[in-house]
Protein backbone atom coordinates (compact mmCIF):
# COMPACT_ATOMS: atom_id res chain seq x y z
CA UNK A 1 0.00 0.00 0.00
CA UNK A 2 2.85 2.37 0.71
CA UNK A 3 4.25 1.75 -2.76
CA UNK A 4 0.87 2.52 -4.30
CA UNK A 5 0.63 5.89 -2.43
CA UNK A 6 4.18 6.83 -3.41
CA UNK A 7 3.47 5.88 -7.02
CA UNK A 8 0.28 7.96 -7.05
CA UNK A 9 2.17 10.84 -5.50
CA UNK A 10 4.89 10.69 -8.16
CA UNK A 11 2.30 10.49 -10.93
CA UNK A 12 0.45 13.43 -9.40
CA UNK A 13 3.66 15.50 -9.11
CA UNK A 14 4.59 14.69 -12.71
CA UNK A 15 1.12 15.58 -13.92
CA UNK A 16 1.18 18.81 -11.90
CA UNK A 17 4.65 19.71 -13.25
CA UNK A 18 3.41 19.10 -16.79
CA UNK A 19 0.35 21.25 -16.13
CA UNK A 20 2.50 24.08 -14.75
CA UNK A 21 4.79 23.83 -17.79
CA UNK A 22 1.78 23.99 -20.13
CA UNK A 23 0.39 26.98 -18.22
CA UNK A 24 3.73 28.81 -18.47
CA UNK A 25 3.90 28.07 -22.20
CA UNK A 26 0.35 29.26 -22.66
CA UNK A 27 1.07 32.44 -20.70
CA UNK A 28 4.11 33.14 -22.89
CA UNK A 29 2.07 32.68 -26.08
CA UNK A 30 -0.68 34.92 -24.72
CA UNK A 31 1.88 37.57 -23.80
CA UNK A 32 3.37 37.39 -27.30
CA UNK A 33 -0.11 37.72 -28.78
CA UNK A 34 -0.86 40.69 -26.52
CA UNK A 35 2.37 42.39 -27.64
CA UNK A 36 1.41 41.82 -31.28
CA UNK A 37 -2.09 43.24 -30.90
CA UNK A 38 -0.82 46.18 -28.85
CA UNK A 39 1.67 46.89 -31.63
CA UNK A 40 -1.13 46.71 -34.23
CA UNK A 41 -3.26 49.06 -32.13
CA UNK A 42 -0.44 51.58 -31.74
CA UNK A 43 0.42 51.41 -35.43
CA UNK A 44 -3.23 51.98 -36.37
CA UNK A 45 -3.22 55.11 -34.17
CA UNK A 46 -0.04 56.33 -35.87
CA UNK A 47 -1.42 55.61 -39.35
CA UNK A 48 -4.64 57.47 -38.58
CA UNK A 49 -2.67 60.43 -37.24
CA UNK A 50 -0.53 60.48 -40.38
CA UNK A 51 -3.61 60.28 -42.65
CA UNK A 52 -5.24 63.17 -40.78
CA UNK A 53 -2.17 65.35 -41.20
CA UNK A 54 -1.81 64.33 -44.86
CA UNK A 55 -5.29 65.66 -45.54
CA UNK A 56 -4.40 68.98 -43.95
CA UNK A 57 -1.03 69.27 -45.66
CA UNK A 58 -2.28 68.21 -49.07
CA UNK A 59 -4.95 70.92 -49.18
CA UNK A 60 -4.00 72.69 -52.38
CA UNK A 61 -5.91 75.92 -51.84
CA UNK A 62 -3.49 78.66 -50.86
CA UNK A 63 -5.20 81.56 -52.59
CA UNK A 64 -4.54 82.10 -56.29
CA UNK A 65 -6.19 85.50 -56.62
CA UNK A 66 -8.00 88.03 -54.50
CA UNK A 67 -11.34 86.29 -54.93
CA UNK A 68 -10.10 82.97 -53.63
CA UNK A 69 -8.15 84.70 -50.90
CA UNK A 70 -11.30 86.50 -49.77
CA UNK A 71 -13.17 83.20 -49.81
CA UNK A 72 -10.46 81.62 -47.72
CA UNK A 73 -10.45 84.60 -45.39
CA UNK A 74 -14.19 84.45 -44.87
CA UNK A 75 -13.87 80.73 -44.31
CA UNK A 76 -11.22 81.26 -41.67
CA UNK A 77 -12.69 84.55 -40.43
CA UNK A 78 -9.28 86.11 -39.99
CA UNK A 79 -9.44 89.55 -41.61
CA UNK A 80 -12.17 91.78 -43.01
CA UNK A 81 -12.08 94.39 -45.80
CA UNK A 82 -8.98 93.14 -47.59
CA UNK A 83 -7.01 94.91 -50.27
CA UNK A 84 -3.92 93.68 -52.05
CA UNK A 85 -2.02 93.78 -48.78
CA UNK A 86 -4.52 91.35 -47.36
CA UNK A 87 -3.32 88.58 -49.66
CA UNK A 88 0.19 88.97 -48.28
CA UNK A 89 -1.11 89.00 -44.70
CA UNK A 90 -3.25 85.95 -45.32
CA UNK A 91 -0.43 84.01 -46.87
CA UNK A 92 1.83 85.02 -44.01
CA UNK A 93 -0.86 83.77 -41.62
CA UNK A 94 -1.11 80.60 -43.69
CA UNK A 95 2.65 80.09 -43.36
CA UNK A 96 2.46 80.75 -39.61
CA UNK A 97 -0.31 78.15 -39.31
CA UNK A 98 1.71 75.81 -41.47
CA UNK A 99 4.78 76.29 -39.28
CA UNK A 100 2.68 75.24 -36.29
CA UNK A 101 1.60 72.17 -38.25
CA UNK A 102 5.23 71.43 -39.14
CA UNK A 103 6.18 71.74 -35.48
CA UNK A 104 3.38 69.35 -34.55
CA UNK A 105 4.59 66.84 -37.12
CA UNK A 106 8.18 67.15 -35.95
CA UNK A 107 7.20 66.77 -32.31
CA UNK A 108 5.20 63.64 -33.17
CA UNK A 109 8.19 61.86 -34.68
CA UNK A 110 9.57 60.52 -31.34
CA UNK A 111 6.23 58.87 -30.61
CA UNK A 112 6.27 57.20 -34.02
CA UNK A 113 9.87 56.09 -33.48
CA UNK A 114 8.93 54.54 -30.12
CA UNK A 115 6.16 52.49 -31.71
CA UNK A 116 8.39 51.40 -34.58
CA UNK A 117 11.14 50.46 -32.13
CA UNK A 118 8.70 48.10 -30.41
CA UNK A 119 7.89 46.52 -33.77
CA UNK A 120 11.55 46.21 -34.71
CA UNK A 121 12.28 44.57 -31.36
CA UNK A 122 9.48 42.04 -31.95
CA UNK A 123 10.94 41.22 -35.37
CA UNK A 124 14.42 40.96 -33.88
CA UNK A 125 13.15 38.52 -31.23
CA UNK A 126 11.68 36.31 -33.95
CA UNK A 127 8.08 36.91 -32.98
CA UNK A 128 5.60 34.58 -34.68
CA UNK A 129 4.10 37.58 -36.53
CA UNK A 130 7.45 38.99 -37.64
CA UNK A 131 6.56 39.05 -41.34
CA UNK A 132 3.32 41.00 -40.85
CA UNK A 133 5.01 43.28 -38.31
CA UNK A 134 7.77 44.13 -40.79
CA UNK A 135 5.21 44.75 -43.53
CA UNK A 136 3.29 47.09 -41.23
CA UNK A 137 6.47 48.91 -40.23
CA UNK A 138 7.46 49.41 -43.87
CA UNK A 139 3.98 50.64 -44.76
CA UNK A 140 3.75 53.10 -41.87
CA UNK A 141 7.27 54.44 -42.35
CA UNK A 142 6.45 54.92 -46.04
CA UNK A 143 3.35 56.89 -45.05
CA UNK A 144 5.47 58.97 -42.68
CA UNK A 145 8.00 59.77 -45.42
CA UNK A 146 5.16 60.70 -47.76
CA UNK A 147 3.81 63.09 -45.10
CA UNK A 148 7.25 64.69 -44.74
CA UNK A 149 7.51 65.06 -48.53
CA UNK A 150 4.03 66.63 -48.72
CA UNK A 151 4.95 69.00 -45.90
CA UNK A 152 8.10 70.16 -47.70
CA UNK A 153 6.16 70.63 -50.94
CA UNK A 154 3.40 72.59 -49.21
CA UNK A 155 5.95 74.85 -47.51
CA UNK A 156 7.59 75.55 -50.86
CA UNK A 157 4.24 76.42 -52.47
CA UNK A 158 3.25 78.74 -49.62
CA UNK A 159 6.57 80.55 -49.72
CA UNK A 160 6.29 80.96 -53.50
CA UNK A 161 2.72 82.26 -53.14
CA UNK A 162 3.80 84.83 -50.57
CA UNK A 163 6.57 86.01 -52.89
CA UNK A 164 4.14 86.19 -55.81
CA UNK A 165 1.53 88.18 -53.93
CA UNK A 166 4.20 90.45 -52.49
CA UNK A 167 5.30 91.28 -56.03
CA UNK A 168 1.68 91.93 -57.07
CA UNK A 169 1.18 94.18 -54.05
CA UNK A 170 4.37 96.11 -54.75
CA UNK A 171 3.41 96.53 -58.41
CA UNK A 172 -0.10 97.66 -57.51
CA UNK A 173 1.29 100.36 -55.24
CA UNK A 174 3.61 101.52 -57.99
CA UNK A 175 1.17 101.44 -60.93
CA UNK A 176 -2.19 102.31 -59.39
CA UNK A 177 -2.78 106.01 -58.96
CA UNK A 178 -3.36 107.23 -55.46
CA UNK A 179 -6.33 109.44 -54.80
CA UNK A 180 -5.70 112.72 -53.02
CA UNK A 181 -8.45 114.06 -50.86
Amino acid sequence: MKIHVCFDRVVFQDAYSELVKLAVDRRCRLEESRKLWQFYWDMADEENWIKEKEQIVSAGDIGHDLTTINLLLSKHKVWKNCEFACSVRFLSYNIFYFQALENEIQSHEPQLLNVTAVGEELVKQGHFGAKSIQDRLDSTLGMWQHLLDLTAYRRKRLEEAVDFHQVIYNCSKFFLPTSKV
